[in-house]
């Protein structure tokens, strides 16, 4: 036995399996127990993370962790770790409401005016990564492997973009402040 490694759907019968077998190993002093008892710690770790675990979730550690003060130990961190993400994410996912509203408002004032709302730099790259073509202000864009390429209102190769989030929404701010890509024809 050379590979000690659990996979990442490991369960608690898996982990605590590998755990025992590290602590006879070590009683016995036979092999790289302590390679055998990190990979098992680690795995009790990760558990948390490897399953997505809600927070109700996280509330119970698994029956086959509580009697090894050890294992306790790795399930806590990865709970904290697990928490840690959670939070994370639901940061990112109240911005994103948030963000998604004001779209909303802004568009639902654009109507109010009679004019199509402009993208989202998010928008424009999700719409020129399933290949459309689209148009701002008279400017055409499409994405291929260099990046995006920007056909200014008067049919010119304007500019080429990389094709970012962030490249995108600078692009969608210099339209709004009334910038023209390209040369205007003589």
């Amino acid at each position: 036995m050379s590979d000690y490694s659990l996979p990442s759907n490991a369960t608690p019968i898996d982990i605590r399996a590998a755990f025992a077998m590290a602590r006879i190993c070590q009683r016995i002093d036979l092999g790289p127990h302590a390679e055998m008892m990190g990979e098992a710690l680690r795995a009790a770790e990760r558990y948390p993370c490897n399953f997505a675990m809600t927070e109700e979730e996280l509330a119970h550690c698994p029956q086959l962790f509580t009697d090894e003060p050890l294992l306790m130990d790795a399930w806590n961190e990865g709970v904290e770790i697990q928490r840690a993400w959670l939070a994370e994410r639901n940061v990112i996912m109240a911005e994103l409401e948030q963000e998604e509203a004001q779209a909303a408002a802004e568009a639902a004032y654009l109507q109010h005016l009679g004019t199509k709302p402009m993208p989202t730099g998010a928008e424009l790259l999700s719409e020129l990564l399933v290949g459309e073509l689209v148009e701002v202000e008279g400017h055409r864009l499409i994405l291929d492997e260099d990046g995006i390429w920007v056909v200014n209102p008067y049919g010119q190769d304007a500019a080429l973009l990389p094709s970012t989030a962030n490249a995108c929404d600078n692009f969608i701010w210099n339209i709004r402040q009334g910038v023209v890509y390209g040369r205007k024809p003589d």
